[in-house]
């Protein structure tokens, strides 16, 4: 039982590492996708670190919930 109860554990981790692995990915190809978006939009480095920044604010915001 015990040794059955530490594979399941080690187990565990190693999904939840490639789940935290993923979520990382796909965070990075939104925020690329949200990069290229704006400057295709034509805005300004100004207007576009305005923009970054309202993301974030709305992101940390959503996440101190």
């Amino acid at each position: 039982d015990r040794l059955a109860a530490l594979i399941t554990a080690a187990l565990k981790l190693g999904l939840d590492e490639r789940r935290v692995r993923l979520a990382e990915n796909e965070a990075q190809q939104l925020v690329g996708a949200v990069i290229g978006a704006l400057v295709e939009a034509g805005l300004t480095g100004e207007q576009q670190e305005a923009v970054r920044r309202g993301i974030a604010t709305r992101l940390r915001a959503r996440h101190a919930r």
